[in-house]
């Protein structure tokens, strides 16, 4: 019997402004391996193209929907990105993203407790 892999996850904050509105969202996203979890995320921000070329951090995800946004998308006047990230321990070996907005301080945190066995102590550093 082998042994189970354990999933990856990450909890990310990241702000987004345009002409079309602002959104800042925290979001927990879970999966069993690096490549999944950039295909999940790249999907939650509408990338149809598949600009997946091998990303093996969130800063380069995040640099390449940056740059699909600015050089790809609609937006009359993309304005910016910012995000920031925490690699953290999944409490379930399930593939998840799950978002909230992060004005709703009470919801952010709960979304990161119900989903990382470490939440509070890696978000306490």
């Amino acid at each position: 019997m082998s042994a189970k892999k354990k999933f990856i996850g990450f909890y990310i904050t990241y702000k987004f402004y345009g002409n079309d509105g602002i959104e800042s969202t925290a979001m927990a996203i879970i999966g069993k391996n690096f490549k999944s979890i950039a295909k999940r995320f790249m999907d939650e921000f509408g990338v149809v193209d598949d600009i997946y070329e091998g990303e093996k951090t969130i800063e380069e995800v995040m640099e390449s929907i940056e740059n699909y946004i600015e050089k790809e998308c609609e937006y009359d006047n993309f304005l910016f990105f910012s995000y920031e990230y925490w690699e953290m321990e999944p409490k379930n070996n399930v593939e998840l993203l799950e978002s909230k907005n992060l004005l709703d301080i009470p919801a952010c945190l709960k979304l990161g407790r119900d989903h990382f066995n470490d939440f509070d102590s890696v978000m306490g550093k």
